[in-house]
């Protein structure tokens, strides 16, 4: 971090809900961080333009996308900048919400395949970043495996981030029911805090 410069938390928000029980986390984890000390921006995925990935790597070598007219160079080139991350997302038949897939099937670009001998080995250009997910589902814990948990672990894993928080929060289904839920508003502000704290 530059002396003088607070860190950047990026939060991108997965749920095209207005105002629904997603973006009230996010906000609340954003109000935190900025009172730990970080400057904060909220990205709501259904405000951008963000075509599919067309797979042809030409993003490779540069970091940029080449192939689509959409938004997502400029969501890169911020989150280079950037210090750490929020990923939020509803979930949408035991899946991460559509927004937040397409959005991660656009980072392509933040991966470098570098050839090692015979074999092609993925270099991060935001290994060592800091990030925290929110994860929240109108059905109550169970005991199978958490899909949205494993798709953010497995890709995260990838660009070499390292997620220093998560927030679950259950049985939210109708826009307000996670105010609600004190101990969900309580978890999303510590999480913030949490995630400023490692930022320092």
């Amino acid at each position: 971090m530059i002396m003088g410069r607070k860190p950047l938390l990026l939060i991108f928000q997965g749920s095209a809900r207005e105002g629904g029980n997603t973006e009230t986390l996010c906000e609340i984890s954003a109000r935190s961080a900025r009172e730990f000390g970080m400057h904060t921006e909220i990205i709501h995925l259904k405000k951008l333009k963000i075509l599919p990935c067309k797979g042809c790597f030409s993003c490779s070598g540069k970091g940029i996308c080449m192939s689509n007219k959409d938004d997502i160079n400029k969501i890169l080139a911020k989150m280079k900048k950037a210090n750490a991350f929020i990923f939020a997302t509803p979930v949408y038949f035991w899946n991460v919400s559509g927004l937040m897939k397409m959005f991660f099937d656009r980072l392509l670009p933040l991966l470098k395949f570098v050839k090692e001998g015979e074999r092609m080995r993925i270099k991060s250009r935001v290994e060592g970043k800091n990030c925290a997910i929110i994860v929240v589902q109108e059905e109550e814990r169970s005991g199978k495996i958490s899909i949205p948990l494993l798709f953010f672990k497995r890709n995260l894993e990838d660009f070499g981030l390292k997620m220093v928080g998560k927030l679950f929060v259950y049985g939210a289904l109708l826009p307000g029911d996670v105010n609600k839920n004190k101990n969900a508003i309580k978890r999303a502000y510590l999480l913030g805090r949490r995630i400023a704290q490692y930022a320092q």
